[in-house]
């Protein structure tokens, strides 16, 4: 896009009341951005005009804590449930069942609170841009307090009278509270900026939300959802003068600016000393786990300050030859490590060392302060500049191709927010790696070491260390109340309770909706390419990628023994790690950076469209990079395959061991996805073979080998060779590829000449003996919540996939699951799913109420049987099923090399949307029968909480502690 005029009269006031405060050309994303202000309302407007097919738009809100309270994240649930105009109980549940989005999100930070959303269709974008407006800045939380106690926090009674803590904010809130990185995280704010209100807790403290109230939280919303704390940001291809104008007219007109208070927001010197000791509490026994942190507070609040300590991080950790890297490295602490910069007003640098034993961790802080004096003596090697360069120069042309309205707001929205121009950011990006090569050369890195870091007396050093501790207490209840109190309780639960079962809906359905008429009902069709070379298969999809290639290598590995599973893994960690016959690990890690641009291995299991426990099983090496570095690229990949190195036992033992605990802290964080895998290796070989890869048994297998490493090393690194051997070769090779036209034929070149280096080995396809799973299991948790899932594959119960059960899952989840089980229960998540497969489960996440959720699945059945939608309900639900993702040229050939390994083809589409319009209320009651059938012969699986399993231990077959 090249830079227009065609607003270059308008300098002052525009005819809507809003005066325009900037523009600018911003050349790197060739995109025009225009700065707004609603002079009488003083709310603050940025537009990004490009050529997006999407639009995107966030509202955001200033809205530092006042208190421990998390009345801010309380306040972003609130707010939607129900306004003025759209008066349902919760306007983004409506919004789901029939619009056309393709991201609607509410997300608290600790300075921020954002709304944002995104839709291809512009009707569709407009009418959530009114309902948001609406909600945000009209809602029923001041005619109506059980919004609060739904949302936030109340009192509730289980099953045996006895009063306990529910609540959707709480419940979400409590497994954060027993997170060793989240509370370290809290504690650097603590005590970096102990004189501001970035002290708080984002979230809130469960012990101090628990003291909240429906009028604190309304104070809040006083306090800061006004327009002159509004930020509204958009892009795309809008008529941006009529969105002016309607938000000025319905909304923004209203209200005249006023000041808004937001508390400290700067921090002076603090004066810590010592290392700062505290304890994080766990279930289990376990030693010399402790979590470090060396913390940097630095004053200065300029967006140059971001930038550099952005570019000293990474010239410092991110490349092979990083000072610190390679000093993490030689004492094997690099995989425990990370880096992180926290910007608010004020910048906080974190140097970090995870989930490790005091007596390795002990020499942190000396070597991080140890190594930051070597560098600021002795500069960085030439060699990290040309690494940085070559990751500049891809980023740059790599972001044309993958730029979405939510980088452009994570670029701009810091310095909006603290009062400084919104395009600066990207200005002075644009400057700096113009001259960053001279910055380099006039010792930046040196400069910058001592300046933020060595000559800066506000750091502190924090160290976690775990406390055996009861984590179900915790949470519990220790006020002993008055039998006076207990009946006013009682009352007032029962008083919620009645609201829950309200239905509030009107007769026209008050929230907007696109009509079928407005939707372009045609699935999209990626073109993709067939061609064969000495049995590969090469499949590309001819997009406008500039000088980016991607490519995917599909490699086979159902030719692999269940017991070299281990190896795949391990190796895809180990991969570009250990170094090879001809480059240190050093040389390869740079390598890489300069030659490819984003790379990652993973194992893929394609199911087969529609088919039952039919699927192919491969480790796929996905990259991109510039056009001319692609022979390089796939010979560095040739070199790893031939050449590495795995003789360095301890590094590949700290691997490992980062691997278990990584395992493990996942398996924590998502319980529902743990238990839907688990509890379908009840029905198909496709979920077992994947629990091997990625689930409980593979988490029991990586726990045995960390703790008996030394004895199972040797085996270990006889399976990895054995792996590459079988796996690294051309038989059932796939490899997909998205560039220009104009240049896959010299990308073709490439590719041919790597597949006569690969070996050619007679293929012989395994026939796995998998072990069932049978019964109901419960997996015990480091959690205080719990997740339930029931389900079973329903193919092998004679039904087949059709594209109406679509309709019917969206019905089920918004009409029925998100009141019984979310408002109703107070868990987090909640939703039906099924796959063309024959999966269909019911899940619950992060709640409480394990017999109750399992009650509300098995009345799904009576709920179909009775459900009255009218025509036009009906189709809104028919609309949803054609929301699309934006996608960019790799993800359109993503899609279309998925297609064609899941053998979907694009008439099979057609035919489905075809078939979708025609959905009746009789189709969808139809589907009782199948549903309770379902139900009936359906497993149980549950993970989370040992106190909540313990309760309910009869209902299970197993029982699994990790």
């Amino acid at each position: 896009m090249k830079r227009n005029n065609e607003w270059k009269d308008v300098k002052h006031m525009l005819p809507n009341g809003f005066k325009m405060i900037e523009e600018e050309y911003l050349e790197d994303y060739e995109v025009m951005g225009y700065h707004f202000e609603h002079v009488k309302s003083g709310a603050k407007f940025v537009y990004i005009k490009n050529d997006d097919v999407e639009s995107y738009c966030a509202i955001t809100f200033k809205t530092l804590p006042k208190n421990n309270k998390g009345l801010t994240h309380i306040l972003e649930h609130c707010v939607l449930g129900g306004s003025k105009k759209y008066p349902e109980k919760n306007v983004v549940n409506e919004l789901k069942k029939s619009s056309l989005y393709t991201c609607l999100r509410a997300s608290t930070y600790l300075d921020k609170t954002k709304y944002s959303f995104s839709s291809m269709n512009k009707k569709d974008f407009h009418n959530i841009l009114d309902v948001y407006m609406d909600a945000l800045l009209n809602p029923n939380i001041y005619i109506n307090e059980n919004i609060f106690k739904q949302e936030g926090w109340r009192y509730d009674l289980d099953n045996d009278g006895k009063i306990f803590y529910n609540g959707i904010v709480y419940n979400e809130v409590k497994d954060i509270a027993i997170n060793p990185p989240d509370l370290m995280g809290q504690k650097i704010r603590e005590i970096c900026l102990c004189d501001t209100n970035y002290k708080y807790s984002l979230g809130g403290k469960l012990e101090n939300m628990v003291k909240s109230t429906n009028e604190d939280m309304l104070k809040i919303h006083k306090d800061y959802y006004h327009p002159s704390n509004m930020y509204i940001f958009l892009s795309g291809k809008e008529d941006i003068l009529g969105e002016l104008d309607f938000i000025d007219e319905q909304y923004l007109k209203y209200y005249t600016k006023k000041t808004i208070n937001n508390g400290k927001i700067l921090q002076g010197d603090i004066n810590i000393n010592g290392i700062q000791e505290f304890y994080y509490p766990t279930n289990d026994d376990i030693k010399n786990k402790n979590y470090y942190s060396l913390s940097y507070m630095i004053k200065e609040s300029t967006c140059r300050t971001n930038h550099d300590l952005n570019l000293l991080n990474a010239f410092l950790y991110n490349y092979g030859g990083s000072p610190i890297l390679e000093a993490l490295r030689k004492k094997d602490l690099f995989y425990n490590s990370r880096i992180d910069t926290k910007s608010y007003n004020q910048f906080i640098n974190t140097f970090m060392l995870n989930n490790i034993d005091e007596e390795r961790g002990e020499s942190f802080f000396d070597l991080i302060q140890n190594t930051l004096i070597d560098t600021s003596k002795n500069g960085i090697a030439k060699k990290m500049t040309d690494v940085f360069l070559a990751r500049v120069e891809f980023n740059r042309k790599n972001n044309k191709n993958s730029i979405m309205g939510s980088h452009y707001y994570d670029e701009i929205i810091h310095n909006w927010l603290y009062g400084k121009s919104p395009f600066e950011s990207i200005k002075l990006e644009e400057n700096i790696h113009n001259d960053i090569k001279n910055e380099l050369d006039n010792g930046f890195i040196e400069n910058g070491i001592n300046k933020y870091f060595l000559n800066n007396e506000n750091n502190v050093k924090i160290i976690y260390k775990p406390k055996k501790t009861e984590i179900n207490k915790l949470f519990q209840i220790k006020t002993r109340f008055s039998c006076e109190r207990v009946e006013e309780i009682k009352k007032d639960i029962i008083k919620h309770k009645c609201y829950q079962q309200e239905i509030r809906k009107t007769s026209d359905m008050s929230i907007p909706s696109v009509t079928i008429s407005d939707v372009d009902l045609q699935p999209e069709n990626f073109e993709l390419k067939e061609d064969e070379y000495k049995g590969v298969k090469l499949l590309f999809h001819p997009d406008k990628t500039g000088e980016i290639v991607y490519y995917n290598l599909n490699f086979d590995i159902m030719n692999l023994d269940l017991d070299k599973l281990m190896a795949v893994n391990v190796f895809k960690e180990i991969f570009n790690q250990m170094g090879t016959l001809n480059y240190s690990q050093k040389e390869l890690d740079n390598v890489i950076s300069i030659k490819s641009g984003n790379s990652r291995r993973y194992i893929k299991i394609f199911n087969m469209y529609g088919k039952c426990d039919d699927a192919k099983y491969k480790f796929v090496l996905q990259s991109s990079g510039l056009e001319y570095n692609l022979d390089d690229m796939l010979s560095i990949f040739m070199e790893i395959i031939k050449n590495i190195k795995l003789d360095d036992k301890e590094l590949i033992k700290q691997i490992v061991n980062t691997m278990c605990v990584n395992t493990y802290r996942g398996m924590n964080k998502n319980s529902a996805s743990i238990a839907e895998n688990r509890l379908m290796e009840c029905f198909t070989d496709m979920y077992r073979y994947w629990d091997k890869l990625a689930g409980i048994d593979f988490y029991n297998e990586i726990f045995k080998l960390n703790n008996n490493f030394n004895d199972m090393y040797d085996k270990l690194i006889e399976n990895i060779r054995d792996m590459i051997t079988t796996v690294f070769n051309r038989e059932k090779l796939i490899i997909g590829i998205t560039c220009q036209e104009n240049v896959y034929i010299r990308v073709k070149t490439c590719m041919e000449k790597f597949i006569d280096e690969l070996p050619s080995r007679e293929y012989t396809k395994v026939n796995y003996n998998l072990d069932m799973t049978g019964g109901n299991e419960a997996i015990m948790l480091m959690s205080n919540n719990i997740a339930v899932v029931k389900g079973c594959n329903y193919m092998q119960l004679g039904y087949e996939y059709n594209i109406k059960m679509d309709v019917l899952k969206d019905i089920i989840n918004r009409e029925f699951l998100w009141k019984e089980v979310r408002e109703n229960n107070g868990a987090y998540r909640v939703e039906m799913k099924l796959t063309v497969n024959g999966s269909m489960t019911f899940l619950a996440g992060s709640g409480i109420n394990l017999m109750e959720t399992l009650k509300v699945f098995d009345r799904i059945p009576d709920f179909l049987k009775n459900i009255a939608l009218t025509d036009n309900e009906i189709e809104r639900y028919i609309i949803r099923q054609f929301k699309d993702k934006r996608n960019t040229p790799y993800g359109r050939g993503e899609k279309a090399i998925d297609r064609y390994m899941s053998n979907l083809k694009f008439e099979v589409l057609q035919k489905e949307a075809e078939e979708i319009v025609n959905v009746t209320i009789e189709d969808l009651r139809n589907f009782a029968d199948m549903i309770e059938d379902v139900l009936k012969n359906s497993k149980i699986c549950v993970a989370g909480s040992e106190e909540i399993i313990t309760k309910n231990k009869d209902l299970f077959d197993n029982i699994i502690k990790i």
